[in-house]
């Protein structure tokens, strides 16, 4: 079982605030979901530093011209929901 997962839904302007703040809460292996303008971030040297970065796949074309990162995986929304059912604590940044 995860013990955080963090869901990033914030406009496009507030999402560097949050991928800042990520640095100094989460850990490498905690999950991070970017969605709605947040998937536009998914270059962010912030998010680098995270092992397990997820867009899921309804917001895919908001990014679908650029190569996606290693550490960034484009799941579905069963996959999202086994994610947070699998985890203690789930903190929305929006």
């Amino acid at each position: 079982m995860t013990h955080r997962i963090y869901l990033i839904q914030s406009e496009y302007i507030k999402t560097a605030t949050h991928l800042l703040s990520l640095k100094d809460i989460a850990e490498p292996s905690d999950p991070i979901i970017l969605m709605g303008d947040a998937v536009l971030h998914i270059h962010s040297p912030l998010l680098a530093m995270f092992e397990n970065v997820y867009i899921i796949k309804t917001d895919q074309p908001l990014v679908a011209h650029l190569p996606c990162p290693k550490n960034v995986e484009i799941i579905d929304y069963d996959h999202f929901a086994e994610l947070v059912i699998h985890t203690k604590q789930c903190i929305r940044m929006n």
